[in-house]
Formats: C-alpha cells, sequence, structure tokens
C-alpha cells in the first residue's frame, strides 16, 4: 500500500467551532449520568462493565458510532489497540495499551492472546465514551484511590 493509500484509511478531521459545539452539547448531556452504580468487582481493581456504557449512551445517543481500529504491535511484543466513538458529528479516538493488573499495577502484556487485545479493545471503548463525559468521574477519582478502570 503507497502513503498516499494509507493516508486516506487515516483521517483526523479538522476541529471546528461547529465541532467544538457539537462536543460541548454531548458533554452537558453525557456527564450528569452518573455510573458509579454500574461499577463492577474484579479482584481488588473495580470496572465500568463495557455493556453498560454502551447501553447508555445509545439511550442518549442511538445514532452514535464507534470503532476499533487496527492494533499496533511494537518492537517489544506489546501491543496498542484504538477505538474511536462518533457523537453528533464529532469523532474522538483513545488509544491503549493491552495490559494487566497482575501484582496491582497496570503491566504491559507481551505477546497478548486474542483475549487479551478483546479486553483492552472494550476498555478502550469504554474510556473513549468517557471523553465525551459518560462516566467520565469514574476516570478522575483522586489519585490516591486505588481505582483502575
Amino acid at each position: 500500500m503507497s502513503k498516499s493509500e494509507s493516508e486516506k484509511l487515516y483521517v483526523v478531521q479538522e476541529t471546528t467551532a461547529e465541532s467544538q459545539s457539537g462536543a460541548v452539547n454531548t458533554t452537558k448531556k453525557l456527564l450528569p449520568i452518573k455510573m458509579e452504580n454500574h461499577l463492577k468487582q474484579k479482584g481488588q481493581f473495580d470496572y465500568l462493565p463495557w455493556a453498560v456504557v454502551v447501553k447508555q449512551l445509545i439511550i442518549a445517543y442511538p445514532d452514535a458510532s464507534w470503532r476499533f481500529l487496527p492494533h499496533t504491535i511494537y518492537p517489544d511484543g506489546s501491543v496498542m489497540v484504538e477505538t474511536s466513538v462518533t457523537i453528533c458529528g464529532v469523532t474522538k479516538h483513545y488509544i491503549l495499551p493491552v495490559y494487566s493488573n497482575y501484582g496491582g499495577r497496570p503491566k504491559a502484556i507481551i505477546k497478548p492472546d486474542a483475549f487479551a487485545i478483546n479486553s483492552a479493545y472494550q476498555r478502550c471503548l469504554v474510556k473513549t465514551i468517557a471523553t465525551f463525559g459518560l462516566g467520565l468521574d469514574i476516570f478522575t477519582q483522586d489519585e490516591t484511590d486505588e481505582l483502575y478502570v
């Protein structure tokens, strides 16, 4: 694939006053939705199930859409995933390494299997949606809180 062909596959839209207005409106609608009651626990960590977040998103914005973009494999065998979410014409991207929390600290998984990659995509989707405001308060806990989502 030539460079010009690959550039066509990944086009970042220019930020405009109109798109920022859409982002502000979605944030005003999504930020007040409280997600704390939806937290689940796995081991010592709390998490927000992706299905709950997606359900709340499509209740608020039935035309919202999301994409799982190709993951990146680094020379050390670690993997980075990327998702994008579009709401009211505003698209946001987020990246996240494939990681585990074993031992109490997030650590990249070297040569992850398909399940670990899928789990990372779902975590990444939740975090991308949070950039619009839904569940954002979960991620903005005091840094002394040991809350990993």
